[in-house]
C-alpha cells in the first residue's frame, strides 16, 4: 500500500464489549446490514494484505475497513471481518479502507455496549462519576480521555498489576500498566457515565519498507484502543495508551541490523507475492528494486553481497518459471466471472454502478427499482452460492445464471 501518516495506522481485527471484571470478550456479532449502516467519509486506501497464519479466524486491515475482496469472508456490523475457520496458512486478500477515527452508525444496543459486571469497585465509580461532566458526554469523553493521558498514568510492559481486580489496582494502587490496562480503563469509565463503548483489538503502527513498498507490522505491534459512541456521530477511535517507547517507532531509528531484516524480508515478500499472484508487472520490477539497492553504499558489505546474489539468483529462477506458467496457462477470465462481468455492465448501462469497495450484495441492495433489484439479488445469491464453495460452475449453473441475466431486462 502507499505510505501514509504513521499516526493513522490502525490495524483493525476484532471488537469486545463484555467485561467481567478482569477480562473482554466479544458477544455474538451480526452480519453487516447495508441498509442500516452508512460507510465512513474519508480517503479511500487499497492494501494486499500478506496475513501469517495464527490461532483464529479474524482478518486485519487499516481502519476503517468496507471490503474485502475474499471468498467466503463474512462482514460484520462493527466492520470486522473473518473467515469460517482459523487461519491456518499464510493468506493474501485485498482491502478498501476509509481513513477516518468514526464509524457510523444511527441505532446501538445500547444496553449491551454499556454493560457493568454488578460487583464493579464503588471506588472506580466515584473516579467515573467525578470525571463527568453533565448533560455533556463529549466534554466527559474528553475528561476521561484527558485523566487517563495525564503524568499519574506511566505505560510499560513488565510487573503489571495483578489481583483480584488488576482494573482497580490500576487506577488506585499502581498506575502503571500496557495497553490492555489503559483501554479496559477507559472504557469503564465511560460505560459508568452511560456513555456506550467497546474495545478495538489488532495492530499500531508497522514499519515502511520503501524497497517493497509495504508496512511490515510485527507481533509487537499488538495493541488494543477504544472507541466510544456519540449519538449523531457513530464510533470514534480514542487511544488513551501512553506512547510506547519502542513499539511504534520508524524502522530508520532502530538500526542497521532491522535494515538488514526489511531488506531480506523484501526478498521474501517479492518471493511469495510473484508465485502467488502471477504479477508481470512486480516479476519484472523485481531485479531494478535488487539493484538500485545494491548500489546504495550504507549495503556494501561482503555478507550482504553474498546473501545478495543467493536471494536474487532464486528471485529470478522464480521470475522465469512464473512467466512461464502465465504464459502457458494465459490470463484469460473463467467462464463464471465472464457472466458475472456481463451482469455488472447490464447493471451499469441501466444507471447502477457498482462501487469498487462494494459486495454484491451491498451492491444491488440498494437498487431503487424494486423489480431489478429482486431479480439482481437473485443472480447473486445464486452466483455466490457456487463461488463461495469453491464448487465448480457446471453448465447447468452457468444456464441458469444466463436467464437471470435475461430477466433483468424483462424487469425494466
Amino acid at each position: 500500500m502507499e505510505r501514509i501518516d504513521e499516526s493513522l495506522l490502525y490495524w483493525r481485527g476484532i471488537t469486545l464489549d463484555h467485561f467481567d471484571g478482569t477480562s473482554w470478550r466479544g458477544a455474538k456479532k451480526h452480519f453487516y446490514a447495508a441498509a442500516k449502516l452508512t460507510s465512513p467519509a474519508g480517503k479511500r486506501i487499497q492494501q494486499t494484505i500478506y496475513l501469517e497464519p495464527y490461532e483464529n479466524s479474524s482478518l486485519f486491515a487499516l481502519d476503517k475497513p468496507v471490503h474485502i475482496d475474499l471468498k467466503a469472508v463474512r462482514k460484520y456490523n462493527d466492520l470486522t471481518f473473518a473467515i469460517p475457520s482459523y487461519v491456518e496458512k499464510r493468506m493474501r486478500y485485498t482491502v478498501f479502507s476509509i481513513i477516518s477515527d468514526t464509524a457510523p452508525e444511527d441505532t446501538i444496543d445500547r444496553e449491551k455496549y454499556l454493560q457493568l459486571p454488578r460487583n464493579i469497585s464503588p471506588r472506580i465509580v466515584s473516579l467515573a462519576k467525578s470525571l463527568a461532566v453533565k448533560d455533556n458526554a463529549r466534554a466527559t469523553i474528553g475528561r476521561v480521555f484527558g485523566h487517563l493521558k495525564s503524568e499519574r498514568y506511566t505505560y510499560r510492559l513488565m510487573d503489571l498489576p495483578l489481583s483480584k481486580n488488576p482494573l482497580e489496582s490500576f487506577f488506585f494502587d499502581s498506575p502503571s500498566g500496557n495497553c490492555e490496562y489503559f483501554a479496559s480503563a477507559m472504557a469503564v469509565l465511560l460505560r459508568v457515565n452511560k456513555i456506550p463503548s467497546r474495545i478495538v483489538g489488532g495492530y499500531r503502527g508497522g514499519y515502511y519498507n520503501e524497497m517493497g513498498n509495504y508496512y511490515l507490522v510485527r507481533q509487537k505491534n499488538a495493541h488494543v484502543w477504544v472507541e466510544a459512541y456519540a449519538d449523531g456521530k457513530g464510533w470514534v477511535r480514542y487511544d488513551p495508551t501512553p506512547a510506547s517507547p519502542d513499539a511504534f517507532i520508524p524502522a530508520r531509528k532502530e538500526g542497521v541490523f532491522l535494515k538488514f531484516q526489511l531488506f531480506f524480508d523484501t526478498i521474501n515478500y517479492y518471493w511469495y507475492g510473484i508465485v502467488l499472484t502471477y504479477n508481470v508487472e512486480r516479476q519484472l520490477s523485481i531485479s531494478r528494486s535488487i539493484l538500485s539497492e545494491i548500489k546504495r553504499p550504507s549495503m556494501s558489505f561482503a555478507f550482504l553481497k553474498s546473501g545478495i546474489a543467493l536471494y536474487t539468483g532464486i528471485a529470478l529462477m522464480a521470475i522465469t518459471l512464473v512467466i512461464a506458467a502465465w504464459i502457458l496457462t494465459g490470463s484469460a477470465p473463467s467462464r463464471e466471472i465472464r457472466v458475472l462481468n456481463r451482469f455488472l455492465r447490464k447493471l451499469k448501462a441501466l444507471g447502477y454502478q457498482k462501487g469498487s469497495s462494494e459486495g454484491l450484495e451491498e451492491f444491488v441492495a440498494r437498487i431503487p427499482d424494486e423489480n431489478i433489484r429482486k431479480v439482481s439479488l437473485e443472480f447473486v445469491r445464486n452466483f455466490e452460492r457456487i463461488y463461495y464453495t469453491d464448487r465448480p460452475f457446471l453448465n447447468e449453473d452457468l444456464r441458469l445464471l444466463q436467464e437471470m441475466l435475461e430477466r433483468i431486462d424483462d424487469a425494466r
